[in-house]
């Protein structure tokens, strides 16, 4: 009689749920994990670029704006309004820049929200040889730019006196060829500032008028690299782990347009970009411990 009654009030609850459309109600809450970007671990980036968004208050907006193969047909990619990922770009023209790997990056937008450029605007990359785009570039299957060792990209707009020491560079890169020969990510017109690869294996360096510390970075590997630029205080911290002190001398940023894959001195960063941003401080253990790991489990 019970298992009877029992079946009977299980018929009837599978009734309501069929004919009202109602689901099951969990037993407990599960909430769904929150994207956490760079910003969101240490906030106050005065520049920030990347193929994902900068923090979960940037989600939604543009990061790149991506062309066919000749240049043509440009249009903007977002990054996904709730996951933070750049959201798949499609075609462009006849180009299926889901598949390609020929597609051009026209333009690498500042999502920081800091405005460090003239006119109190953010500072793109936006003119250059521009580099191509790759859907699935990273461990996780994430996307990049290919910089080839003679691509990259400028700000048409210079820094309004942003970039004074200490300030701290923070990126995840991939070095994929020319081993042995200088290639930095960041650098400027002037040629004030160059952070990069340095013309040894497995090596990155950091200058600002004097070729400052140097850190291991294995090549054809990906890295959360953090470069903390103050003088004779600079250091690097390679996948959380932090190096030995150099001097790379007191150059500030500047007011130079500012170059992507490529420095100053002509030197092209031959690899994968990922994202990298500028904070005017120099972070914490902790921080930099927890903007590694942001990195890393993200890429």
């Amino acid at each position: 009689m019970c298992n009877n009654k029992f079946i009977s009030i299980l018929v009837a609850l599978f009734s309501l749920v069929w004919l009202t459309g109602a689901g099951w109600l969990p037993l407990a809450g599960v909430v769904a994990p929150t994207f956490q970007g760079p910003g969101d671990v240490v906030s106050g980036a005065i520049m920030w670029w990347g193929l994902r968004s900068y923090n979960l208050a940037r989600a939604g907006n543009p990061a790149i704006s991506l062309c066919d193969h000749t240049g043509a047909n440009c249009a903007d990619v977002s990054t996904d309004v709730v996951t933070g990922n750049l959201n798949s770009p499609g075609t462009r023209g006849a180009d299926n820049c889901n598949v390609l790997t020929t597609c051009i990056v026209a333009a690498v937008y500042d999502q920081s929200g800091s405005n460090s450029c003239t006119g109190v605007a953010p500072c793109t990359f936006n003119s250059g040889t521009q580099p191509t785009f790759k859907l699935n570039c990273s461990g996780s299957g994430k996307p990049c730019l290919q910089c080839s060792g003679s691509q990259f990209l400028r700000s048409t707009l210079t820094p309004t006196g942003a970039g004074a020491q200490p300030f701290t560079n923070v990126a995840f890169v991939t070095r994929t060829g020319a081993f042995t020969t200088t290639g930095s990510w960041f650098g400027n017109d002037g040629d004030a500032i160059r952070i990069g690869f340095n013309n040894a294996t497995n090596t990155v360096i950091s200058f600002a008028a004097l070729n400052g510390p140097t850190a291991t970075a294995s090549d054809n590997s990906q890295h959360s690299i953090q470069a903390f630029v103050s003088g004779a205080s600079s250091f690097f911290t390679i996948d959380g782990v932090d190096g030995s002190t150099g001097n790379t001398g007191t150059n500030a940023l500047g007011t130079s347009v500012l170059r992507l894959c490529i420095d100053g001195n002509g030197n092209f960063m031959t690899g994968n970009f990922f994202e990298q941003g500028i904070w005017a401080a120099t972070f914490t253990g902790t921080q930099r411990t927890n903007i590694s790991n942001n990195a890393t489990s993200y890429w």
